[in-house]
């Protein structure tokens, strides 16, 4: 027994000295690299800029023969051509323009576009994520039809990083294409999803105008918030008609972009909406309503501060308290009897940081603050009784 132990300490001291000497092999091996990385940046960022200056100003370079020589010299080794690839990707980020075909153009003549093309086909998950985005960065038409096969995979970086790309790239049928192929498999969080469409930077309207009504109600939902987000004017209308749509997403999306919209046309709309049958569409429907700033509908948000779900009536007393900026209707919730509604304005009110202004600081004006002030210093002290319980 003793002689296993002893044996068993001395594998395990081996293993330990390996990985000790393999930490330390891979760190030299990266300083080796970031320092020749360096010493190539400083020699080939000057003749790539003035490469692509001349692109820039002429659309072709003055000794073609030349450039491609030297182009296709550089481009053998996988870390200059990731400096050029970098290089290219700064240009194409910072600036806008027609000269982006030309610098396109040229990844695409260069190799740079088939050669991450292969990256694809690695068996690292990581490095196909990462080869993605770079394509994406490239923004090449040419690399639509293998980021497309992309789409079923079940990794989520993977698809994420796909999707991105074709966004990037802004060739509306693919992106539309993508969507359909993953339908009911989408792995991502909604927020990833609606980035990833805001993004977008071909012809907004038409991804808009084809998915807002997508079989599948998820996508259809993200596609309509997203359309909000962009605050997409000419879709206002078609938006609107899933107010009374049966799906609930739909109408959450809805009353979304709708929110970020602020066209009064719905006004009535989507009040009425406070009163649907799904608690989710009541507390959204409060919230948005605090946006448009119209009074009109401080009479229906009192209704739901006896709502029988917490959010519905914490969203209607922020609400309230947003459009009622005299505090007038405020007071008459403090003279009734419903102690759901008093506790969840005092609720909303501290969450604005209005407690301490209107009913710690004294006289605040007029006499009607003077009287709100009573009224709630009244039933805090009371512990949420009124005087007439």
């Amino acid at each position: 027994m003793e002689q296993y132990i002893y044996y068993s300490i001395i594998l395990f001291s081996i293993i330990v000295e390996f990985l000790y000497v393999y930490i330390i092999i891979e760190k030299a091996i990266e300083r080796l690299t970031k320092k020749r990385k360096s010493r190539y940046e400083k020699q080939l960022i000057p003749e790539i800029d003035s490469v692509i200056n001349e692109l820039i100003d002429k659309s072709e370079v003055t000794n073609p023969d030349i450039t491609q020589v030297r182009l296709k010299k550089i481009l053998r080794s996988r870390l200059r051509r990731d400096i050029v690839e970098e290089r290219i990707v700064y240009y194409l980020e910072n600036f806008k323009g027609e000269f982006r075909e030309v610098l396109i153009k040229f990844c695409e003549d260069y190799g740079i576009v088939d050669q991450e093309i292969k990256q694809l086909n690695s068996r690292n998950i990581y490095k196909i994520a990462l080869t993605c985005k770079q394509l994406g960065e490239i923004r090449s038409k040419k690399a639509i039809p293998y980021l497309l096969e992309q789409m079923p995979s079940s990794i989520q970086d993977i698809k994420y990083n796909a999707l991105l790309a074709l966004a990037k790239i802004g060739e509306e049928e693919s992106f539309i294409k993508a969507f359909t192929q993953i339908d009911g498999s989408i792995l991502l969080s909604e927020r990833s999803i609606i980035e990833i469409i805001d993004s977008f930077e071909g012809e907004k309207t038409k991804i808009y105008s084809k998915m807002i009504h997508a079989e599948d109600e998820f996508i259809s939902s993200l596609f309509i918030k997203s359309a909000g987000n962009s605050l997409e004017y000419s879709l206002v209308e078609q938006i609107a008609s899933y107010l009374g749509n049966e799906s609930k997403e739909r109408r959450i999306a809805a009353i979304k972009a709708l929110g970020n919209l602020k066209d009064i046309r719905y006004l009535e709309k989507i009040t009425n909406l406070l009163n649907d049958d799904s608690w989710e569409v009541r507390a959204l429907a409060a919230k948005t309503l605090g946006r448009y700033g119209q009074s009109s509908v401080i009479p229906n948000l009192l209704e739901k501060l006896s709502d029988r779900q917490w959010f519905v009536r914490f969203n209607s007393a922020v609400a309230i308290l947003k459009l009622d900026k005299e505090l007038k209707y405020v007071d008459k919730v403090f003279e009734g009897e419903d102690k759901f509604a008093k506790d969840i304005i005092i609720s909303a009110m501290e969450d604005l940081d209005l407690i301490s202004k209107i009913v710690y600081e004294g006289d605040i004006g007029s006499e009607h603050e003077n009287k709100l002030s009573k009224l709630i210093r009244d039933y805090i002290e009371n512990g949420g009784e009124t005087e007439n319980d």
